[in-house]
């Protein structure tokens, strides 16, 4: 099992949807997962992708950390997936 997995969340043609990202997420297990590829605010009239809130729903229950734009990793990861949004 990976120890950190990013995964595109925002959905469209070419990225995971929020469901099908947390099915990924459930499957592989990891202690710290990092949702990318997502619309922050309002999407471009042009652009199929959205938020990471339909993830964070289908993740529900499982903790979530925002500690800003960058993330340093312990060297000792919980056994549970804690979600790590970053901004």
């Amino acid at each position: 099992r990976p120890d950190a997995l990013l995964i595109g969340v925002g959905g469209g043609d070419q990225l995971y949807n929020g469901e099908a990202a947390a099915a990924a997420v459930q499957q592989l297990n990891p202690p710290r997962a990092i949702p990318v590829q997502y619309v922050n605010g309002d999407a471009p009239a042009s652009c199929d992708q959205g938020g990471v809130q339909p993830f964070l729903e289908a993740m529900g229950g499982t903790s979530v950390v925002n500690p800003g734009r960058s993330v340093n990793l312990p060297a000792n990861l919980p056994d549970t997936t804690v979600i790590t949004v970053l901004r």
